[in-house]
């Protein structure tokens, strides 16, 4: 049984200390504002690249394990407008990073 303590508390100080988050570095769109989001949305050009990165990103989280809930892409655009007309000073890949912690809850 001694053998076994220091596994059984590494795994029980694992399974205690909250969630796990990559420490990782953005690229592309997920580094523009979210002010930009929302300015090239209302003008209807640019912001095609920046939704695919948030698909890219949202499809990313599922293939490394992530169960998430299925959406479209239209879904996943309102969601990211919401975000970014009440944050514009964040950045697009904020929003995607609340855009996964949502369709996890579900």
């Amino acid at each position: 049984m001694k053998k076994f303590t220091p596994t059984i508390l590494v795994v029980t100080s694992l399974a205690f200390s909250g969630p796990l988050y990559a420490v990782y570095t953005e690229y592309g769109s997920g580094t523009n504002s979210c002010g930009s989001w929302v300015k090239w949305r209302k003008t209807k050009s640019g912001w095609h690249q920046d939704g695919q990165w948030v698909n890219g990103f949202v499809s990313a989280a599922g293939y490394f394990g992530k169960e998430l809930k299925e959406v479209d892409s239209d879904a996943m655009l309102v969601f990211m407008d919401n975000y970014c007309q009440q944050n514009p000073l964040n950045k697009i890949g904020d929003g995607a990073k609340a855009l996964v912690r949502e369709l996890e809850s579900k």
